[in-house]
């Protein structure tokens, strides 16, 4: 009977040990740049944590990927601007021998972002225009601008019958494109072939009547109008040739 005892109150301990409690932040309370240059960001954090054991821990030297950034929203003119600055640290990528590989130097990416919306009567022009840059194209390679518009007419035929018609299209310059190796189920980091330079537009109508949606879409409709298509969204991966599609669509929620 007495084992018993220790042996319960062992066990007692031993799992009250295993208790764990997450650390909570509770804020910054500075930030310092100690270096900022090409090549890395260094930034020196001084966090307030609780922690709610009732036993010390020790927190490790972290790594951490930085992003900064900002909006600026001009509602009268419907326009919208936001610039960003990542700075990654360590990444592990497949590079151009389809090998995992981790890169040592600090990676810093740079985006800027407009959208500007129009509207006159039933008439709506929505438009975003995105440039980004990358300090290591071989690691992480982007394009350079990047573009996406849809003009189209929106109007009530009839009081719960809406109808919108139009075109948008996609757009990109042209960048080395990850690529696909389907037998490691992968994306690799590869320097043979750009992709990009293309428009992919599509042509389509919906009509919205109370919880239902009709559509009807011409997708690609470029290839009517450009002599050489060039449509692949990944080396050696074209995207759907000009394609008619039609559908509908109903919400059950009352």
């Amino acid at each position: 009977m007495k084992n018993w005892l220790v042996l319960t109150s062992l066990l007692f301990l031993f799992s009250s040990c295993l208790e764990f409690d997450d650390v909570q932040f509770k804020g910054i309370e500075s930030i310092k740049f100690p270096k900022v240059d090409q090549k890395e960001i260094l930034i020196d954090l001084s966090l307030r944590l609780n922690n709610p054991n009732k036993y010390k821990i020790k927190i490790k030297p972290s790594i951490l990927d930085v992003y900064i950034g900002g909006k600026l929203v001009i509602p009268f003119t419907k326009t919208t601007l936001s610039v960003g600055v990542e700075n990654i640290q360590n990444l592990v990528y497949f590079d151009d021998n389809k090998l995992p590989f981790q890169e040592s130097d600090n990676i810093q990416v740079v985006s800027a972002r407009i959208d500007q919306n129009f509207k006159v009567g039933i008439f709506n022009w929505n438009n975003s225009v995105v440039y980004q840059t990358s300090s290591n194209e071989e690691a992480i390679p982007l394009p350079t601008l990047s573009a996406y518009s849809n003009l189209f007419l929106k109007t009530k035929i009839v009081d719960e019958l809406t109808l919108q018609l139009g075109v948008d299209a996609h757009y990109h310059t042209e960048y080395y494109a990850p690529g696909y190796e389907a037998a490691l189920l992968q994306f690799y980091n590869q320097r043979e072939k750009k992709v990009g330079n293309y428009p992919i537009m599509t042509g389509y109508a919906n009509m919205h009547l109370k919880q239902m949606r009709f559509f009807v879409m011409m997708y690609n409709i470029g290839d009517l109008i450009i002599g050489k298509p060039n449509y692949f969204s990944l080396p050696n991966y074209p995207v759907n040739p000009m394609l008619f599609k039609l559908g509908v669509s109903v919400n059950l929620n009352n």
